[in-house]
């Protein structure tokens, strides 16, 4: 009974991933590229479409992409590379949206959620730097008044 009810279960996961593997396909390449973008970004698909002004659901449908959308997405994304969004080929973003060291101050910021879980990240790992640093001290030099564990000897 169970290996028939896990055969089903299988069964059914790769009829749901075969269905959006074929969707997928059936999506212009340039709209499967922004979509890539819009996951990058880690913003939804409501705000981006609220963010561009173009109609929701007009980048998931099957349907080509016309001018006007893509001159809508390009206005609003300038960082994005237009040869890469078109032909699939070379860096997603442009290489001045890459190498711009300037701090972002805004509120509506397409990068902000990034940001901000980058900063958490990187806070994370400094506090468990030091939390190792004191550890390998501590290994190296048992004897130390400051260190925690106690030599064997």
């Amino acid at each position: 009974f169970f290996i028939v009810s896990l055969t089903k279960f299988f069964d059914k996961v790769t009829t749901h991933f075969a269905n959006m593997q074929e969707k997928l396909q059936n999506i212009s390449p340039i709209k499967q590229r922004i979509l890539y973008f819009i996951d990058y970004l880690n913003i939804s698909k409501r705000k981006f479409y609220e963010k561009t002004g173009i109609s929701r659901g007009t980048i998931e449908s099957n349907t080509g992409i016309t001018e006007e959308i893509l001159a809508k997405f390009i206005a609003t994304f300038d960082q994005v590379n237009i040869f890469w969004l078109i032909k699939g080929e070379g860096e997603m973003l442009n290489s001045n949206a890459i190498n711009n060291t300037e701090p972002m101050n805004c509120n509506d910021c397409p990068y902000k959620n990034l940001i901000n879980r980058l900063e958490e990240d990187i806070t994370r790992y400094r506090d468990e730097i030091s939390y190792l640093n004191k550890q390998l001290n501590d290994l190296r030099n048992p004897g130390n008044p400051e260190s925690k564990l106690k030599s064997a000897s």
